[in-house]
């Protein structure tokens, strides 16, 4: 998880790094790196290595690219352990707090682990149940009606005298067609039997690689534990003394618990506290964002892709707003926002009305999202050509509109090389006759060029990219191998001054109606 990010950013992860093993004790880092797996598993150890990966990307965003949570986004949620980086984020918890938190809490959970095995016996884990959409709700109110309640909050004066091990509750309810049941495996198997059989449906089951069962009532020694620290001040440096949740933050964040934005400092404790044994409504968390509040983009930040698959299952992985550039993305690799190993990446300034300006009018690891998107419309292509019987020929032309104001072209040459550019359609500075011959629309062929481009009007721009990218490959010094790792890992940028130079001429000179590069 960590070795990719100290490789690409040395400077900027090892000291975060450091910083993570001070707070927990021991080498985490090390372990993280080296292994063994089976240790890396466990619940202690696997719980603060994941939100600490989680903040390292984070930070290394922040750092190297200019990211910063309360101008990019909207709302911050995490799934499950990832409500603690989500609040880390969002301004209402130091990362130094929230690691120690979820240490102390994976400790408790572990030893709650041990303790029902020792009483009890038995296998405790977790199961995810897959039915079909139509048949959820109805699966969800018979399992509710099976063990008589539907949260550790919820439970019946008949529920709660249970012993642990009758005990099992649905820890998420993970999208439309997943939900995720928690406690002793044997009771499971026997709950699923009964509900398939009074339900005539059924759905497929499948054991998680837990060493725990998460939010089920056998974690209750993991509330009492970070009640405890919840009513703590901060143990960090400047701030002893205060308390350990900072309120406001500077994001919403959607709680695991009620599918909503925390209310209060004192709702967000108490919640945070209960989160061990209640139900994860992370489906109810993406219907909310999504059709309340109309969120368009997704972002996710830590180890693993689960959030975004489970984000995408329900909003589309491209969005369902493509028009604003919507769409469900993971960061979870260097590659992933370093370009996709680009030979070179270029961004030239816009003109920004408001302040009679030129400035970008996206950040590098925008438009390090958006060069992912357009690849992705480059493989398509080469799919459908292949099937066709095609090859490459050249193929150029609008790859796709990523809002109101950006669109990217894209040029694919016969060797596989693929140029692109993001063009600006509304940041272009007009004179006074051409603006006034725009206005009242005597200039037909501004207003056109501002309404749009002509696939045709970009030509010139790929015919100057390609000369300039086949005089750097004819640079006798210039090792094209090194730009071109396996599995996009590594690899070099660009260093040469004329390659440069002559991106930056394209750049700066081209306008819709130029011919010549």
């Amino acid at each position: 998880m960590l070795t990719p990010w100290v490789e690409a950013f040395p400077a900027t992860a090892t000291p975060i790094i450091q910083e993570i093993d001070h707070i927990v004790g021991y080498k985490l880092s090390e372990v993280i790196q080296a292994g063994p797996g089976k240790e890396l598993n466990l619940t202690p150890i696997a719980q603060p290595a994941i939100m600490a990966t989680s903040i390292l990307i984070l930070r290394i965003l922040e750092r190297e690219f200019g990211f910063k949570t309360s101008e990019r986004a909207d709302f911050t949620l995490g799934h499950s352990l990832g409500e603690f980086a989500a609040l880390v984020s969002s301004g209402y918890i130091e990362f130094e707090d929230s690691l120690y938190m979820v240490q102390k809490r994976a400790d408790a959970m572990a030893a709650a682990t041990r303790a029902a095995e020792a009483e009890y016996g038995g296998e405790y884990g977790m199961v995810a149940i897959v039915s079909e959409p139509e048949y959820m709700q109805s699966l969800i109110s018979a399992i509710h009606e099976f063990v008589g309640y539907s949260s550790e909050g919820g439970k019946s004066e008949s529920a709660e005298n249970r012993s642990p091990i009758d005990q099992v509750l649905i820890a998420n309810i993970n999208s439309k067609n997943q939900i995720v049941l928690s406690g002793n495996i044997a009771r499971i198997k026997t709950l699923v039997a009964h509900v398939c059989q009074f339900l005539g449906h059924d759905p497929r089951a499948v054991r998680l690689k837990s060493d725990s069962p998460f939010h089920s009532p056998i974690m209750k020694p993991a509330v009492g534990a970070m009640h405890r620290i919840l009513a703590g001040t901060s143990r960090v440096r400047g701030r002893e003394g205060k308390d350990i949740v900072s309120w406001p933050g500077t994001v919403p964040c959607v709680s695991n618990v009620t599918a909503r934005p925390f209310e209060s400092k004192a709702e967000l404790k108490d919640l945070l506290a209960r989160q061990s044994v209640e139900t994860v409504q992370w489906w109810d968390s993406i219907k909310y964002l999504d059709q309340e509040q109309k969120v368009r983009r997704w972002v996710g930040i830590g180890p693993g892709k689960v959030g975004r698959n489970l984000v995408g299952k329900e909003v589309g992985m491209r969005g369902v707003d493509t028009v604003k550039g919507g769409g469900v993305w993971a960061i979870t690799d260097p590659s992933e926002i370093e370009e996709n190993n680009p030979l070179h990446t270029s961004i030239f300034p816009s003109y920004d009305a408001p302040t009679n300006s030129f400035r970008p009018v996206r950040t590098p690891l925008q438009f390090a999202l958006i060069l992912s998107s357009t690849l992705d419309v480059f493989e398509l292509r080469s799919r459908q050509n292949a099937a066709a019987g095609v090859g490459l020929t050249g193929d150029f032309g609008l790859l796709h509109a990523i809002d109101e104001r950006l669109a990217a072209y894209g040029y694919e040459t016969n060797t596989g090389a693929r140029f692109v550019v993001v063009v600006d359609m509304r940041g272009r500075r007009l004179d006074g006759a051409v603006a006034a011959g725009l206005a009242d629309g005597r200039d037909k062929r501004v207003a056109g060029a501002a309404a749009g481009l002509r696939e045709g009007e970009m030509r010139p721009v790929f015919k100057a990219m390609q000369a300039a990218y086949i005089r750097l490959m004819q640079n006798p010094f210039f090792e094209p191998d090194e730009h071109s790792p396996p599995a996009g890992q590594g690899g070099k940028k660009i260093t040469s001054r004329k390659f440069g130079e002559d991106m930056r001429r394209i750049g700066e000179n081209w306008t819709p109606g130029v011919t010549n590069l």
